[in-house]
């Protein structure tokens, strides 16, 4: 088990024996990717008990799912679909 991991279990542990939302506040040693996609992975579908506060450079991007191909065209499928820069989304939401 990764130190991501670990932490993420106690915070929901925390979570579950308070019977509240619990707010996990990582630096930068921990990857944002890393510690979100544990924080997913903990949840198994289940009501969000856990939010993560971290810290991220500002050319930080996220991917849309790949959107199907509509017809079978040779090649690999593809595994990203559209960027959006994260840092411009809070600017959105400043507005």
């Amino acid at each position: 088990m990764t130190k991501t991991n670990f932490t993420v279990a106690m915070a929901q542990q925390i979570a579950r024996h308070t019977d509240r939302a619990a707010y996990l506040v990582l630096g930068a040693y921990f990857a944002p990717g890393t510690a979100l996609e544990a924080t997913r992975d903990a949840s198994n579908g289940i009501e969000r008990t856990i939010h993560v506060i971290t810290s991220a450079k500002k050319n930080i991007v996220a991917y849309l799912p790949a959107l199907p191909k509509r017809r079978k065209t040779p090649g690999r499928k593809a595994i990203y679909g559209e960027k959006m820069k994260m840092y411009d989304m809070f600017d959105l939401w400043a507005e």
